[in-house]
């Protein structure tokens, strides 16, 4: 059995919104097999190298890099007796030993690890690890695990942000399973990171190794990343999630990777050595909000599993017709006009450049609103928008629905979420009108939106994305500072964003 123990490198700015995950560690006992096992996917990796793990010790234990699109992992091959890494290895085999949250500076660390001692996470051990000549990173690992299901970790890196590979599949989940998600959540709570949010999806077409399947689920969700951390509480079985928890207990589960093409994907992780384990649908079929999963065991390489994700999208269609007549300009291309700052805390100036305003990556919220005069519904608005650079929602427009508001949500999560924020109280990335949309940077799309009495769709690029009949559903905005943006404005997320050519109409009331 491959011994596997899971490090996850979180990106971390002191007292900033949201982190966003940058490294994966992986404790391996075979890291040439390992390597060679990621490399027939097609994910880029280093060459080995050797480090230590112990302070004071040789340079007797292995490690290599993989490189994602958004995310990094190191493979470890710990040699006996180095360290904690060794003896987490030698004890448990598998599992997630730890999330390091990277400091921008030493002074940084330190703050961070005396506020986890005062909170009751404890130092447990430090190590330096050499990535590359003159590279070095510090880590202080903290005593998390019993309740926390993984040891947290904090991380100097004296070459600043690791890079990432655009060759390499992008990352949309890390999960990890529990037996009561409650507990676990009060305990990270205590440590100051968000509660979940709780959901219990309806699946259908459900497979079990090779077999009909009939296993259920409850999820947690924390947010505070672009990448989401998935909870999950096994209960009808049998089940993947039951095999981990009686081979390995509590702990890191899978990653997540979207697919254009489900079976296609299942048929080539197939291919490469790694059969489907699980896997089935949510969602009714054929309808925006639906899609499918598929789980592929990676045990012989890693001890963990992987995850395909498929979205549901709507046909392309035509966005409404550009006819000239009707539409009124909201922007100039050279002025802000009635387009006033949101105000959200900390809010960075948003301004005219070239013919676009431009939002600025605010801490994290930054926003324009309209203070003119707007139709509550029947109405087209149609603009242009593009990503700067960032990892979140980087145009999200807040509009009106009637009596009220809500917010079509592009680039949310990791960068591809789009969809309506809220309906009946839950946001985009949860219910059915979530999709996906790999935005690139620096690329101008064009956006059009539809409100009618009980009726939302919306466009990019003439591909409807949004279809949603909304009687008897309550339509609202999430809690918090997006009530600024109303009754209709821009905003963007830790991210910087531009829009342009600007313009409405008002539809004939049917």
């Amino acid at each position: 059995m491959k011994a596997l123990g899971l490090m996850l490198a979180v990106s971390w700015t002191l007292g900033a919104a949201e982190e966003t995950v940058s490294r994966l560690v992986w404790v391996v006992s075979d890291l040439d097999k390992s390597v060679a096992g990621w490399s027939k996917t097609g994910t880029p990796a280093s060459a080995v190298r050797k480090v230590a793990l112990a302070g004071g010790s040789p340079a007797r234990s292995r490690m290599a890099t993989l490189r994602f699109s958004n995310v990094e992992a190191d493979l470890i091959e710990p040699a006996a007796g180095d360290g904690l890494l060794a003896e987490f290895a030698r004890r448990r085999g598998q599992g997630v030993y730890s999330l390091v949250y990277a400091a921008a500076s030493e002074a940084e660390l330190e703050a961070r690890k005396k506020d986890l001692a005062a909170r009751g996470a404890a130092p447990l051990f430090e190590m330096k690890l050499e990535h590359l000549p003159g590279r070095t990173v510090r880590y202080c690992f903290c005593d998390t695990a019993e309740e926390g299901k993984f040891v947290l970790g904090l991380a100097y890196d004296s070459g600043g942000p690791a890079g990432q590979d655009p060759r390499g599949a992008r990352v949309t989940q890390f999960a990890f399973v529990a037996r009561d998600l409650e507990r676990v959540s009060a305990y990270w709570q205590r440590l100051g990171f968000p509660a979940m949010t709780y959901s219990h999806p309806e699946t259908s077409d459900l497979v079990y190794r090779g077999k009909p399947g009939r296993f259920s689920m409850r999820l947690g969700w924390q947010r505070h990343t672009p990448v989401p951390f998935e909870w999950i509480q096994a209960l009808e079985g049998p089940s993947t999630y039951h095999e981990h928890l009686a081979k390995y207990g509590e702990g890191f589960h899978h990653l997540a990777f979207n697919v254009e093409n489900m079976d296609e994907a299942i048929r080539q992780w197939a291919s490469w050595g790694y059969p489907l384990s699980m896997g089935g649908a949510w969602g009714e079929k054929g309808k925006p909000g639906s899609g499918r999963f598929a789980y592929h065991d990676l045990d012989s390489i890693g001890g963990a599993e992987i995850e395909l994700l498929w979205n549901y999208r709507p046909p392309a269609s035509a966005a409404p017709p550009a006819q000239a007549s009707g539409w009124t300009s909201l922007f100039d291309g050279r002025t802000m006009g009635e387009w006033g700052q949101s105000g959200f805390p900390r809010q960075p100036e948003a301004r005219v450049s070239d013919g676009a305003i431009v939002l600025p990556a605010g801490a994290p919220l930054t926003g324009v609103t309209w203070r003119g005069a707007f139709p509550k519904t029947a109405y087209e608005i149609r603009f242009e928008a593009a990503k700067l650079n960032g990892g979140d929602f980087f145009a999200s427009l807040t509009f009106p629905v009637d009596e009220s508001f809500a917010t079509w949500v592009l680039g949310g999560r990791g960068g591809d979420i789009v969809g309506i924020s809220s309906l009946d109280g839950r946001d985009a990335s949860e219910n059915e009108t979530r999709s996906y949309f790999e935005f690139e940077t620096n690329k101008w799309y064009k956006m059009a939106l539809k409100v009618e009495r009980g009726r939302i769709q919306g466009w990019i690029d003439g591909q409807r994305v949004v279809d949603l009949g909304f009687v008897g559903r309550e339509i609202s905005l999430r809690p918090g500072d997006i009530r600024l943006s109303a009754p209709l404005g821009f905003a963007s997320y830790n991210t910087a964003g531009a829009v342009r050519a600007i313009e409405y109409r008002a539809l004939t009331a049917r």
